[in-house]
């Protein structure tokens, strides 16, 4: 299915095909003109090297064409809801054309300004794109909005073997802000944050990842007698 032909209404025409999602038929050339002439670079890592979508095998592009397809047809059907414009958004994310994520995000935001979901989500794709002011202000105006709320697990968009969600709203809301915070070098903003997400954690994939990043972070902050206390539990 045609990505390119799906994007175009979809919010007002924001949604433009990038030219990393392999919709237009490629010109006949070399592979590597192919490459060169259908991408441009979703990002800049912060060595300053450009950074581009994968090239997916043939199976995995059509299976995530399609979710998007879905995605697009369910925000075509209820446009102004907020759970179709972060699936968009979200399917946008896994074929790794971030920068019409964001675009879609940044559109709900418009919508619907205090739903927490839509910041945490652009907040993570800021990080993606080494945009972490910007990433850690998202996430800190998502950790405001969640305050005095329930937790609730999130849907995985792209879930474990056994179809079991591990992580929580909430929980990723603080796992996000301290990851920016943590790549700006704000480290005890980011223990912080990482500390938060620990007292909501519900799983061990929650607390053992968690206990990672509080280590290594404690570590950074020159607190090893502190780090090693965090894997203790860890059996």
């Amino acid at each position: 299915m045609r990505i390119a032909s799906l994007a175009v209404p979809l919010l007002a025409g924001i949604i433009a095909s990038a030219g990393c999602n392999g919709a237009n038929p490629a010109p006949r050339t070399s592979p590597d003109m192919t490459i060169a002439m259908k991408k441009s670079p979703e990002a800049v890592s912060l060595f300053g090297t450009p950074l581009y979508a994968r090239e997916f095998s043939a199976e995995t592009r059509a299976r995530l064409e399609r979710d998007l397809a879905r995605a697009q047809a369910a925000y075509e059907h209820t446009p102004t809801n907020a759970d179709s414009i972060i699936w968009v958004g979200r399917r946008l994310g896994y074929l790794e054309r971030y920068r019409d994520a964001i675009d879609v995000f940044s559109k709900g935001i418009e919508q619907h300004p205090n739903d927490s979901r839509l910041y945490r989500h652009r907040g993570h794709r800021y990080i993606t794109l080494r945009k972490f002011d910007l990433a850690a202000a998202d996430l800190q105006k998502a950790a405001d909005l969640i305050q005095g709320t329930p937790d609730e697990m999130e849907e995985d968009g792209a879930p474990n073997s056994r179809n079991i969600p591990t992580s929580t709203a909430q929980g990723n809301i603080y796992y996000h802000l301290a990851l920016a915070h943590y790549l700006l070098g704000h480290y005890d903003k980011a223990l912080a944050s990482w500390n938060d997400a620990m007292r909501i954690a519900r799983n061990d994939d929650s607390r053992v990842s968690l206990a990672d990043w509080r280590y290594i972070t404690l570590r950074r902050l020159g607190r090893d007698d502190e780090a090693r206390q965090v894997l203790v539990p860890i059996t």
